[in-house]
């Protein structure tokens, strides 16, 4: 039993520091997607581009949440990571 619990604790350590990653390691990442952004949006036109500079928009507002110390959901900078990889339809 003690053994179950200690297993128990250290997976739920393991999964709290998973998920803490550094917010600076998260902003320099999400940075980085905001200026790869930048420059797709600027070789594009029409529609296209305003769904780039949206993301774009999108995933600064991430970073100014992060700078600011809120709490920021680490599946919502998953998924505007993973929206900004996707090819535009």
């Amino acid at each position: 039993m003690k053994t179950v619990i200690m297993s128990a604790a250290a997976l739920v350590l393991m999964f709290q520091l998973a998920i803490a990653r550094s917010p600076d390691a998260r902003v320099a990442e999400l940075r980085a997607t905001s200026d790869r952004l930048a420059r797709a949006a600027d070789q594009t036109k029409g529609g296209p581009r305003r769904l780039m500079l949206q993301e774009r928009q999108r995933v600064n507002s991430l970073i100014d949440s992060l700078e600011g110390g809120q709490q920021v959901d680490p599946a919502e900078i998953d998924r505007a990571l993973q929206r900004a990889e996707q090819p535009l339809p």
